[in-house]
């Protein structure tokens, strides 16, 4: 063996192997510092070393070298510098000594492991080294250090090795491992990647579809709004068509019969013939009624085809309208003679405006005036149906109409025109502002109808909600009433 005197103790040296002994203060020595040539070996067999605190002496065959090495163990696991307990939601189940390997949170930035070495003969001297395969290559000779610290670990797998010398520098060639599993953050797995590429993909693929069904949409809204465009160009040439004919056949009509009839009666007056003057001064009036009926339903038809019309809904007594428009049709059923009966349910009120629902009635009233025979008999119903609707009809007992007449009344855009039953004339827009009416109210229309034996039209409307409720509940007070006794009255 070789011996070295150093400036921190005394080594021995094997040449064979090429291992180091080192002994120091831990081992006996006084000092550790020695000085430069100052060492020789008595005839005795003892080596003298000559030091700043004197000399040491020491026979070769009385040193004892410890070449035994020690296993390390691991003894805690630190996150931030502060211990990490043992439980089911810490990343230790057990001691750290019995794990082989432990799984971290991406946040986990500063992790320190603690180690020692079983060594209960002389624990002083050891030394330890260590490194982190996967961040570092290179072994960290730390000395008696019991901690290794690391900071800032990208996700991924490491493996932590550790080993030992003892107090003579001898190393400990098995390794303590611990592998370590740092999980990285759902936004950087391969899945939560794969995810996102399929979602910006079919985000990508909603957004073009998005956009072409916007445009696909956006030219079926075009041209449906041209289609609307063309009918309602169609609609108001047909509208001005029909106006046209009706202000050139007949409007002048009435204009020809109401100037002949006037004519008549100043022939009449000059020749004193009053009796005939007296006929024809009724035919005059009765001429005039037709003629202001005519311009209304004239105005009122212009007006709904315009859709100028201003609708006010708002809640009335069906029984005053109908009464009310019944007074101003009494100059044309006195004319004919004929009788008007009205049936309508006590307080049935309903919603619509008002107006136009007196002039759907009056034409109504009128149709069924002209197409009557004089003395004849009108009948107006009013009831309800179901719990928000009203039935409202107007039936005469006059001349009728054939099928397809029914049809043709009841289709959108036809009129016609048919003689009264005293020759009276019309253009047939009667019927059309009442079909408006019930179509603006949500209503159905129906007709009804045999040649010689009348006409019956039917139509819905909204009925009063509180109404219906209050007359429901007055009906149930006067079931109640009648069938209380004489002494639960009085009580």
């Amino acid at each position: 063996m070789i011996w070295l005197s150093t400036n921190n103790g005394i080594s021995r040296l094997n040449p064979e192997t090429g291992d180091f002994s080192n002994l120091n203060n831990d081992h006996g020595l006084n000092t550790r510092e020695f000085n430069p040539r100052s060492g020789i070996i008595h005839s005795s067999g003892n080596i003298y070393f000559g030091s700043i605190s004197g000399f040491t002496r020491f026979h070769p065959d009385s040193i004892r070298i410890d070449e035994s090495t020690h296993p390390v163990i691991l003894t805690e696991l630190l996150l931030f510098n502060r211990p990490v307990p043992i439980g089911e939601e810490s990343p230790l189940n057990e001691h750290i000594s019995e794990l082989s390997e432990i799984s971290l949170s991406h946040n986990s930035s500063v992790i320190t492991i603690g180690y020692t070495v079983l060594n209960y003969s002389h624990h002083k001297g050891n030394q330890f080294a260590y490194r982190l395969l996967g961040f570092e290559e290179d072994w960290n000779y730390v000395g008696d250090q019991r901690r290794a610290t690391y900071t800032n670990l990208s996700p991924g797998d490491y493996e932590f090795q550790v080993m030992s010398a003892n107090n003579f520098g001898h190393w400990n060639e098995e390794l303590t491992t611990l592998t370590i599993h740092i999980i990285p953050p759902f936004w950087s797995t391969i899945w939560f990647i794969g995810l996102m590429i399929i979602f910006v993909t079919g985000v990508s693929m909603w957004t073009y579809r998005y956009r072409m069904n916007l445009v696909r949409v956006e030219r079926i809204r075009l041209e449906k709004k041209i289609r609307e465009r063309t009918k309602e160009l169609q609609r108001s040439n047909n509208t001005k068509d029909k106006l046209f004919s009706i202000i050139a056949h007949d409007l002048r009509n009435y204009a020809g019969s109401i100037t002949g009839l006037a004519t008549l009666i100043n022939d009449n007056s000059q020749n004193d013939n009053f009796e005939e003057m007296k006929e024809y001064t009724e035919m005059l009036e009765k001429a005039s009624f037709q003629f202001d009926d005519f311009l209304k339903n004239l105005l009122e038809w212009a007006r709904y085809q315009t859709n100028k019309i201003k609708i006010e809904p708002k809640v009335f007594l069906l029984e005053d309208v109908v009464n009310h428009v019944v007074d101003q049709s009494s100059p044309n059923l006195k004319s004919k003679k004929i009788e008007i009966k009205v049936y309508i349910e006590d307080d049935l009120r309903v919603y619509a405006d008002p107006n136009l629902f007196a002039i759907a009635i009056f034409n109504l009233i009128n149709n069924a005036i002209k197409f009557s025979h004089p003395k004849g008999l009108i009948e107006i119903r009013g009831k309800s149906v179901g719990g928000k609707r009203a039935e409202v009809s107007v039936q005469d007992y006059g001349v009728g109409m054939t099928k397809d007449s029914v049809e043709k009344l009841l289709k959108d855009g036809e009129t016609f025109t048919k003689t009264g039953t005293s020759g009276e004339k019309g253009t047939g827009l009667g019927f059309d502002l009442c079909k408006d009416f019930v179509d603006k109210n949500g209503g159905s229309i129906k007709v009804e109808s045999k040649v010689g034996e009348g006409t019956t039209i039917r139509f819905t409307i909204t009925k009063d909600k509180a109404s219906s409720a209050d007359s429901a509940k007055m009906k149930s007070i006067k079931e109640r009433y009648f069938s209380m006794s004489n002494e639960e009255i009085d009580s």
